[in-house]
């Protein structure tokens, strides 16, 4: 394992998204994710090279943007994606929904939709439960919960749901309350798949520019 920086770790998985066809609005939103969850020591570029791995085109990822009708969030394709859902969701979902369950199809890597399940939880002061098959996520925000060490590697899962409940009604174990890291370790065989992604964002290197010695900066020598 290679250890690197939040903002380093970020930013190739803002990189890879571009390169695997999201756009850089996305790509963003992709950063913000993996950002909270690598901060909370979560396994957010393993799993985002295994969504991006899903992707051949910008059409691939369009396939798993969400139609959404009232409360429900299907798939165009044949999976979710959980940036897009947990986007779609926290612009989507006002104070009114907060009493209903909000449903969705088939999802890719759940656990890069929980930092914005987070963010919703602390915009309604909820607590947010995620029933995913037969595991579930819970969190207020501050406090994450996973039903099973397993789910925090989980690729996909057939359907879910999720509800809103009163902070009083869910008690957190100290140990819920994720410590903060400033550093994360990577494999590198994941942090090399990232960058083959990325790589895909770089200018092609014409002859003026080999002449010049441009593109020295985005050498990777990780």
């Amino acid at each position: 394992m290679n250890t690197y920086s939040l903002n380093e770790t970020a930013t190739r998985a803002r990189l890879a998204a571009r390169g695997a066809g999201y756009e850089w609005g996305l790509a963003d939103e992709v950063y913000r994710s993996v950002f909270w969850l690598v901060q909370r020591n979560l396994p957010a570029p393993l799993l985002l090279s295994r969504l991006l791995g899903l992707n051949s085109s910008t059409s691939d990822v369009e396939l798993g943007m969400p139609n959404i009708y009232e409360r429900h969030f299907s798939a165009r394709g044949t999976a979710l994606c959980p940036v897009l859902v947990g986007c779609a969701m926290t612009d989507r979902l006002q104070v009114a929904d907060i009493d209903f369950e909000v449903t969705f199809d088939a999802l890719h890597c759940p656990l890069l939709m929980l930092p914005f399940m987070a963010e919703l939880a602390i915009k309604f002061d909820r607590v947010v439960v995620i029933d995913l098959d037969t595991a579930e996520m819970v969190t207020d925000g501050n406090h994450v919960r996973f039903s099973s060490f397993d789910l925090q590697q989980l690729e996909y899962t057939k359907a879910g749901s999720m509800n809103f409940k009163p902070r009083e009604a869910v008690v957190f174990d100290e140990g819920e309350n994720l410590q903060l890291h400033a550093r994360v370790s990577v494999d590198p065989v994941v942090w090399q798949a990232l960058g083959a992604f990325a790589h895909n964002t770089y200018a092609p290197a014409t002859e003026a520019s080999r002449n010049s010695g441009a593109g020295a900066g985005v050498s990777d020598n990780d």
